[in-house]
Formats: C-alpha cells, sequence, structure tokens
C-alpha cells in the first residue's frame, strides 16, 4: 500500500510539472523574432531558474540565439517579479483590515496605488527627459565635450616632493595597540583621501534628498548581473540587449496611460487598436579603471592595468596637494555631477566605450561614478574578474545578496576561478624586493617608529626564507634535471623565526602602510639620481623633472616585477596564498627557460570560492555554447547542492541534422592509421600522411577549411615535415619531387594563427598546468596587445580571401577533375591551435569555415607535477564523498523516490552529481577515485575539443563538417571510441557517422575512401 501511495504522488507531481512546462513554453518571453523551439525551451528554463532560486547549467550550441534567450527569458522574469511586488506591496495590511467597508479598503488601496506610481513616474520622467536630450543633441556630443562641464585632465601631473620624506612609513599601530580590530581596506580604496572615501560610502546608499531637490531614496531590488569572460563578448550582449522591448515594471491601466506624467515613463505603439507599452531598460555596464579612466595622464596608450591602477591612486595620496589631484574624482563639490552621471547611466542602454564618453562630457570620473548607478539597475554586466573574486566585489561595493547570476560562456569557468585565485612569485622578483628593501633600510632605518620596524623586519625575514628555498631548488634542478615538483610549506617557512611570523597581520600591514609603493619609488628615485649623476654630476638632487620608470626600464634599470606591478605588491599576492586552507591548493617549484625558477600556487579546489556566490544570490545560471561535459560542474563546483536546486539542459542546435556531417577519420589516404598519442605523434611518416590528407581535402572542401593542432609546438615540428621536399603520390597526378606545403598553398591559400604567450601557456598537451597565475595577467595582456593585431589582421586576410573568390594563380596548377570546380575552390587554409585565440569567440560562419578538423586529442600533461596533484585531489575528494553517500543512504532509503520527483520535466535533461548518487559499495576506493580522476582528465580534453569544433556552425542556415582526425574515436573493442563520442554535444552526435571497418583494408579503396565520399556527397547535395 505505500509504494502504491508513493507511486500516485509521483504521477501527479510529474503531471502538475508537465502542466507547469507547458505554461511556460506557451509564455510570451517578448522575443524581438519569432523563437525556435529550442529558443523557448532555453528562455522557460531560465525563467524557471530564477523563479524557483535554482542553479542552472544550460548549454545552447552558438548560433542558436543564446544571448537573446538568456536576455528575453531572465528580463521577462524581472519585470514579472516586480510586477508581483507592486500587487503584494499595495495588498500590504489589509488582512489586519477585515472590519473595513470594502469601498474604503479600496479607496485606500488606490490612494497607495497612485502614490507609487507618482514617486516611480518621477524618476522615470527624469530618466525619459535625458533620453529625449541625448536624441536631440547626439551628433553634437558625438566628439566633443559640453564646454561648461569640461574638466582639464590633461595637465595633471604627480606631484613630487624634493623632500625624501614622501617615501617615509607612516607611523603605523597593530591591533593590540589600536584596541580595535583592523582588516586590510580593499585595494580600490587604497591611497583615497578621508573626504572621498566618506563620499563614496554614501554613494553607496544614496542620500534622501541633496540640493538638487529630486533625489529618493533607491531600494536595491533584484536585479541581474551578467558576467562573461572579456569587454568584446559584453559588448555583443549588449548589442543584443538593445533588440528587446519589455513591458512595463508595473501593471498600468488605461487611467495610467492616460496620464500625462505616464506618457513621459512609458512609449506605446497601437497595432490593430491594441496597445503595446513598453518600458527602457536599465542598464549599467561596470569595468577597471584602464576601460572606464578619462584622465590621459593616467591611462595612457599601452599602459598595463597594474601601472594605471598605481598611478590613479598615487594622485589621490593624502599629502598630494588638493590642486596637484585627479581633477575627475568625485567629491563633495562635485557630487551633483555624480547624481547627474548616473541618472545617464541608466536612462539608456550604453556600452563600456560609451561611459568613458558620458565621463568625459559631464567630468566625473566613470570608474568611481558608476557605483551611484548600482542600485537603480536592472541588469548589470561586468567581465569575470569584478565578479568570481571577493575583493573586485568589495571594491566595487557589490552585494549579490538576493540578486540573480549570469554567467556566460561559462565553459572556462573552473580554469577562471584556479586562474583568479593562483598567483606566482619568481626567485628574480624575490631578489629584486630584497634589494630594494635593503636600500630602503640603509636609507630610513633609524627614522623607523614602532611596529613599522617589526613588520619590515617580518618582511625580510619572509622574503629571505623563500629565497633561500628556491636557490636550493634552482641547484637541484640543474643537477637533476627536474624541471618542477610539489612544494611543502613548511619548507617555504623554514627560515630563522618565520614560523613565528602572523601572515594575516603581515598582509594587512603591507596593504594598509602601502610599504610596497613607498619601497617601488623610492627605488626609482634612486635610480634616477644614479642616472643623473652619470650623466649630469651638477643637476640637484630631486626628483622633479627626472627620468620616468618607462625611460628607466628602456635603460636596463629594473625597478619592479616585469608585470608593471611594484615587487613587493607582487609578493603581497603571493602570500594571500599561503593562508589560503591547506586541503584547496598545491604549491609548487618550476624551472624556467631563462634559468629562473618559479614558485606557484595553484588552487585545485574551485567549489569554495564559487559557494560564496551560489549561496549569496538568488539563483545562478552557467551558460556556454559547450558546456559538455557537464558532469565537471556538477561534481567539481557545485558537488554540497542536492539534485532538487540543479536545472541541466542540454539544448539541439537549430540547424537540421542533415546541415552539418561529423566523421571521425582513423586513417589517411595511404591506410597510415592516425595514432596521435603523445609518444606516436611525432612519426614523419604519419604527419606525411596527415598533410595529405589535408591536400585532399582543400580539392573537395568549398572556402574555409580550419585545423586545429593540440599545440603550438606540435605544429610546428608538423610543418618542419610538411616544407621537406619528398616524392610524393597525388590522386590523379604524377609522382612529384615537391613538398607538402607547397600542394597545399596550391590549392589554397595558408594562414597560421600567431603564438599568444597567454594561450601557449595554457595549450592543455604541452603546459604543466591548465592555469595562468593572477599576477602573470598583467604581463600577458602587454605582451599579447601586439598578437591580438596579428590576429585581427589576419583574420580579416582570411575573410577578404575567402569571399574574393581568386583564380588560380599558380602556372603548375593541376588540372582540378570537374567535379571539383566548384565555387570558392581557390578558398583559404586556416591553421589553429586548441585553446588557442582562434579556438573560442571567433565566428567561422558560412564559407568561413565549411570544415574544421581537430588533429589528435589535446589531453594535458599527466606527468606534470600539477596534473598529478590535480587527479589526486579530484579521486580523494570523489572517494571522501561516497563515504557521506554512503552513510546517508543507509539512513534515508526512502527518500530516494521523493528525490527523482524533483527533477525537472521536459524542462531540463538532469545530471546529478555522481557524489549525490546512491554509490556502490562493491566498488573499491582505489577504482572509484581512478574513475573520478579519469572522468576529470577525459573531461578537460573534451571541453576544448567541443569548443574548438563549435566553430562550425553559427546559425540557423549554416552548413559544414566536423573531422576528428584520431583512430581513437572509431569503433573498438574495449577501445575509448564510444565513451569519447558520449562526451560531444548532443548535436553533433545527431550528426555523427562512423566508417565501419567492414572487408576494407588500408589504402586506397578503403576508410578513407568512404570518408572522402561523404564529404563528397554532403557538399555536392548542398551545391545542388
Amino acid at each position: 500500500m505505500p509504494a502504491k501511495i508513493s507511486m500516485s504522488f509521483i504521477d501527479d507531481e510529474t503531471k502538475l510539472e508537465e502542466e507547469e512546462w507547458t505554461k511556460l513554453m506557451e509564455k510570451d518571453y517578448h522575443h524581438p523574432f519569432v523563437p525556435y523551439h529550442v529558443q523557448k525551451q532555453f528562455m522557460s528554463t531560465v525563467y524557471k531558474c530564477l523563479e524557483e532560486g535554482k542553479v542552472g547549467v544550460l548549454e545552447s550550441p552558438t548560433g542558436t540565439g543564446k544571448s537573446l534567450s538568456l536576455i528575453c527569458g531572465s528580463l521577462t522574469w524581472l519585470r514579472d517579479w516586480k510586477r508581483k511586488g507592486f500587487e503584494e506591496t499595495l495588498a500590504a495590511g489589509e488582512e489586519d483590515a477585515d472590519n473595513e467597508p470594502d469601498w474604503m479598503l479600496a479607496s485606500a488601496r488606490e490612494q497607495k496605488r497612485k502614490l507609487l506610481l507618482q514617486e516611480r513616474a518621477e524618476r522615470e520622467a527624469r530618466l525619459t527627459r535625458i533620453r529625449e536630450k541625448e536624441e536631440k543633441a547626439r551628433l553634437r556630443f558625438e566628439n566633443g565635450e559640453p564646454p561648461k562641464k569640461r574638466q582639464r585632465t590633461n595637465e595633471t601631473t604627480i606631484h613630487e616632493k624634493d623632500d625624501e620624506a614622501e617615501f617615509l612609513l607612516d607611523d603605523y599601530y597593530s591591533d593590540e595597540d589600536s584596541g580595535a580590530q583592523r582588516r586590510p581596506t580593499s585595494s580600490a580604496y587604497e591611497g583615497l583621501s578621508a573626504e572621498t572615501q566618506a563620499l563614496l560610502a554614501k554613494l553607496g546608499d544614496l542620500p534622501s534628498k541633496t540640493q538638487t531637490g529630486n533625489e529618493d531614496v533607491i531600494e536595491d531590488e533584484p536585479k541581474i548581473f551578467y558576467c562573461s569572460r572579456t569587454h568584446s563578448q559584453i559588448s555583443q550582449f549588449v548589442n543584443e540587449l538593445q533588440r528587446v522591448k519589455l513591458p512595463p515594471s508595473v501593471p498600468l491601466d488605461a487611467h495610467d496611460l492616460e496620464s500625462p506624467t505616464s506618457t513621459r515613463t512609458i512609449s506605446a505603439t497601437n497595432t490593430d487598436s491594441t496597445p503595446n507599452v513598453t518600458e527602457e531598460l536599465k542598464h549599467l555596464t561596470l569595468g577597471s579603471r584602464k576601460n572606464l579612466c578619462i584622465n590621459d595622464k593616467v591611462a595612457k596608450p599601452g599602459a598595463s592595468t597594474t601601472a594605471i591602477n598605481e598611478r590613479c591612486l598615487e594622485l589621490q595620496q593624502p599629502n598630494t596637494p588638493k590642486d596637484k589631484r585627479c581633477p575627475c574624482l568625485p567629491n563633495k563639490d562635485n557630487e551633483v555631477l555624480v547624481n547627474d552621471f548616473r541618472d545617464h547611466a541608466i536612462a539608456k542602454i550604453r556600452d563600456i566605450e560609451d561611459f568613458g564618453k558620458l565621463g568625459k562630457k559631464i567630468g566625473i570620473c566613470p570608474y568611481y561614478a558608476t557605483r551611484a548607478a548600482v542600485k537603480p539597475a536592472e541588469i548589470i554586466t561586468l567581465p569575470y574578474p569584478l565578479l568570481l573574486q571577493k575583493s573586485a566585489r568589495e571594491a566595487l561595493n557589490l552585494s549579490l545578496k538576493g540578486h540573480v547570476v549570469i554567467i556566460d560562456e561559462a565553459h572556462n569557468l573552473l580554469d577562471a576561478i584556479s586562474n583568479i585565485h593562483s598567483s606566482s612569485i619568481s626567485l628574480s622578483q624575490l631578489e629584486l624586493g630584497r634589494t630594494q628593501l635593503s636600500g630602503y633600510l640603509l636609507k630610513f632605518r633609524n627614522r623607523l617608529k614602532g611596529k613599522n620596524r617589526v613588520y619590515v623586519t617580518q618582511l625580510v625575514r619572509l622574503i629571505d626564507s623563500l629565497k633561500v628555498f628556491l636557490q636550493s631548488k634552482a641547484g637541484v634542478d640543474i643537477k637533476s634535471g627536474a624541471p618542477e615538483g610539489e612544494v611543502v610549506v613548511n619548507e617555504l617557512m623554514s627560515g630563522k623565526g618565520v614560523d613565528q611570523i602572523n601572515l594575516y597581520k603581515l598582509i594587512g600591514y603591507i596593504q594598509e602602510s602601502k610599504i610596497a609603493r613607498k619601497v617601488e619609488r623610492y627605488a626609482v628615485f634612486e635610480s634616477e639620481q644614479q642616472q643623473t649623476t652619470s650623466t649630469q654630476p651638477s643637476t640637484s638632487k630631486g626628483p622633479s623633472g627626472q627620468q620616468t620608470r618607462s625611460s628607466l626600464q628602456k635603460e636596463g634599470i629594473t625597478t619592479t616585477s616585469g608585470t608593471g606591478m611594484p615587487v613587493l605588491t607582487h609578493l603581497q599576492s603571493f602570500l594571500l596564498a599561503l593562508t589560503y586552507p591547506a586541503a584547496e591548493g598545491r604549491f609548487f617549484h618550476e624551472r624556467l627557460e631563462n634559468v629562473d625558477v618559479l614558485l606557484k600556487y595553484l588552487l585545485l579546489d574551485p567549489t569554495h570560492h564559487f559557494r560564496e556566490i551560489v549561496d549569496e544570490a538568488r539563483a545562478v545560471i552557467l551558460a556556454g555554447g559547450t558546456m559538455s561535459p557537464m558532469t565537471d560542474y556538477t561534481n567539481n563546483l557545485l558537488p554540497y547542492l542536492p539534485p532538487s536546486r540543479l536545472l541541466t539542459l542540454s539544448c539541439s542546435h537549430v540547424i537540421p541534422p542533415t546541415n552539418l556531417l561529423a566523421l571521425p577519420v582513423s586513417n589517411g589516404p595511404d591506410g597510415v592509421p592516425f595514432d596521435f598519442t603523445f609518444a606516436q605523434r611525432s612519426n614523419e611518416g604519419m604527419i606525411r600522411e596527415l598533410g595529405i590528407a589535408l591536400v585532399e581535402l582543400c580539392e573537395i572542401v568549398p572556402d574555409g577549411l580550419v585545423v586545429f593542432f593540440p599545440s603550438y609546438g606540435y605544429l610546428d615540428s608538423v610543418l618542419n615535415v610538411w616544407k621537406k621536399k619528398q616524392q610524393i603520390h597525388g590522386r590523379g597526378m604524377e609522382t612529384e619531387d615537391t613538398s607538402i606545403w607547397q600542394r597545399l598553398e596550391r590549392r589554397k591559400k595558408v594562414f597560421l594563427e600567431p603564438k599568444s604567450s597567454a594561450s601557449s601557456a595554457t595549450t592543455a598537451s604541452t603546459s604543466t598546468t591548465d592555469s595562468t597565475p593572477r599576477d602573470t595577467q598583467a604581463t600577458n595582456t602587454v605582451n599579447n596587445t601586439n598578437t591580438n593585431n596579428k590576429l585581427d589582421t589576419l583574420l580579416q586576410a582570411y575573410s577578404s580571401h575567402i569571399h574574393s573568390r581568386p583564380a588560380p594563380h599558380h602556372q603548375n596548377q593541376p588540372t582540378v577533375p570537374q567535379a571539383h570546380q566548384h565555387d570558392g575552390y581557390n578558398g583559404a587554409l586556416l591553421l589553429a591551435v586548441i585553446n588557442g585565440s582562434l579556438s573560442e569567440g571567433i565566428n567561422f560562419s558560412d564559407r568561413l569555415g565549411r570544415c574544421v578538423v581537430v588533429v589528435g586529442l589535446p589531453f594535458p600533461n599527466a606527468s606534470s607535477a600539477a596534473w598529478k596533484a590535480k587527479l589526486e585531489y579530484v579521486g580523494s575528494r570523489a572517494v571522501a564523498a561516497n563515504e557521506v553517500s554512503m552513510a546517508s543512504t543507509a539512513s534515508k532509503t526512502t527518500e530516494t523516490h521523493i528525490t527523482a520527483t524533483n527533477k525537472p520535466t521536459a524542462s531540463s535533461k538532469q545530471l546529478p552529481p555522481a557524489s549525490l548518487t546512491t554509490p556502490t559499495a562493491s566498488k573499491s576506493t582505489q577504482s572509484l577515485a581512478s574513475a573520478a580522476s579519469r572522468a576529470h582528465y577525459t573531461n578537460a580534453c573534451m571541453r576544448a575539443v567541443n569548443q574548438s569544433i563549435g566553430r562550425a556552425i553559427r546559425h540557423a542556415s549554416d552548413y559544414g563538417t566536423i573531422l576528428l582526425f584520431d583512430s581513437r574515436w572509431e569503433k573498438k573493442e574495449g577501445g575509448r571510441g564510444e565513451e569519447l563520442r558520449g562526451l560531444l554535444p548532443g548535436w553533433i552526435r545527431e550528426s555523427l557517422f562512423v566508417v565501419d571497418e567492414g572487408k576494407d583494408g588500408g589504402g586506397r579503396g578503403g576508410k578513407w575512401e568512404k570518408v572522402r565520399g561523404r564529404i563528397e556527397g554532403f557538399f555536392e547535395g548542398k551545391r545542388g
């Protein structure tokens, strides 16, 4: 009987869920176009996730309108929520007035409604006037600034005293001395005057009235934080945001539409006498100083983010005269401009560049002034670091409590969190820091008082301890040849008295005392004096008018860590890693090519850092075009969430399956098997076979052919083989003494992806880890500026060549069979790298990517110290989770059926974490750990593959082929082919065809001919 009741309960609830899902699918999400079924499914899932406060992991292939679906689904929910809240506010208190006549309740409700609408209308009217004014003056303000409000930012200079006292540390008092708990201040407020800090704190909780007389208390209502990896991706999202028209956030009746006030706050268009009432969206984009600084003396062209931050803070030092500070910084005198900026900021949808222009027009710093617009905004867009890093959120005074967080392009979220919280420091940086401190102490030792002397001494001892450790490893590595290894933290703290240092207090001291900046500036000052003394002995000693830091660095005088950051600030970021829980990460030493030694911290478990966001937010959505395999997110990022709070969805593509052909390719034209494992991939015969296969593909694939290799290093090795002249047999051609490279160039113009320091550092097959330490990001940004320019030039040339359809230009061009003389024959071949610049965010739509080839499988280097630690950690955590699950399952066997009913129905494909499913007690601990590690290792490879092959199809009418060159993809007894194919996105699996071996042997006429025949037939059908 109980089982029968349970089954009835499950059926009833399933039926109810299906009815709710049907309603969601029929809901109007205000999509600007007629949405596809998969878009309705995606928007409905987003709405359901936000309404029920869940965490969603959603996959919608690139080209299916994912951005618009995210916008429409989330903002429709937000406006619905606001309207419900408005009605609840009106009804508040009526339950306590049961004895009152109905007419009195109705009258009170109407009066309250009018007051709420009037308050809202006044606020909206102010924004509407701004919109109208900007529309009228759009052309006039496009390139100019209002003369009355223009600030003279170009004459700002950094104040430098002639007295060396500016480098002296201020008196510092520790926690015990002050009797109060002191906490390190956020780096964003470092150096701000008390007046500025007070104003910024005030802006976080805006006053009810000011001298303008029209300011009101703005409640921090639920809003949407949309986060993506780069500002370029955010710009694309903002463009889509401008397409959407949404209904008002409060319910309006006919009387409201006729109100003069209301007509200024909404727009209504009539279609067949039916009013279509919309309300402008309040949007805000947040960025760093590098994106928003309007002071030309601070944000110089080519300056790194760190350099801009440091220069901005230098202009805000308390001892800097008022007339020398940045004139755009918010203060009491220009508070009206801050409020003006706030209203302009949310009056219309703007991109990050528009906020910089707006700040210049109004004459206020947009980096600080945007904070005043956070509360009234409905949707806030920001890049990864500003959301994922707690210190960045605190610096911007962002609270996620009760709000919605949407993280787009979340396929690299695990790596992004690891990168942000990882750190490194080299032996050369430690030596530089020690030298700078020694020079500083030599000058100011007798003038340091109290705790300054204590903490500086501790800092010197800690640097010496780290330096001695790296020096010992440098010697060992040279003799043994060991390039890297794991580090025990106690080894780093083995110096004299170092184990007695309170790292929390020392880190707080470094930040609050600003010792890093003072020591670095004094080092610059001393270097300038040495240069002045050697060139102009008679020149007076004073920093004023001397060489800048950049000019000294050009002459070989180094004063920073190499990242543009003061070396002690660099050290501080590394010391933070020493305070992290030991279970979350590991320390490693690594020998660099320049004979330097690197000490680095790698975050292994991103769960804790991301859980702060999940616990605080109302709902979280992780969205991407290639989120498969999803188990990495459920197992390694969200293992603590019960299945009832998780929603996972993998959408199909908008194209019909016939528009895509996916084929594993296990051997080449001459029957040579493609074994691109690390041990076999250097075989020159196989590399030549790969080249011959691509030569034939160039003949049958029209327009653009994109080939992804596992790494830059392997691509270089392949090119070296291809450029060797040799006797080559060609289809329908006589044997010729030429190179594969020449044959490729005769058929398509060949383009090579430029190497990127950031990308090459993270290439899975060659690097020791897939992480980029956060304190090297500034260096990578500077080094990659030229690479990005080269990349843009490359893509433009690639696109132009394909669309220009040039005729064959080689006189000895072989005659091509008539069947192959199709439009776009003289297309282009692009050789790229998985995890490189071209594998993400680049659209190879239509003719630019008719075929995408993936050579090999980019498995990480499992023998590296970092990956050994990763896999060991994943295995141990799986074992621990299994033990907890076994214990809880034994006491909750009756809950299995109820939990099953909490799975979403058609709205999602639920993938509960492996650690939360019913455990198998028969599995040994070792096999469980091995399976978890193997799955994590394979998923890392497949995420990179899926991201690369996602470049092939970009919209509903697009078509193309995907070729997977490696024998590991094919069907083999006991092989991994089935497992690997199962980790491909569902929309690709629907069009995947595996060529059967049958009785075919190697050589021509075998499997390669079947593969070639299918490709030819596919494109012949599209031409027809």
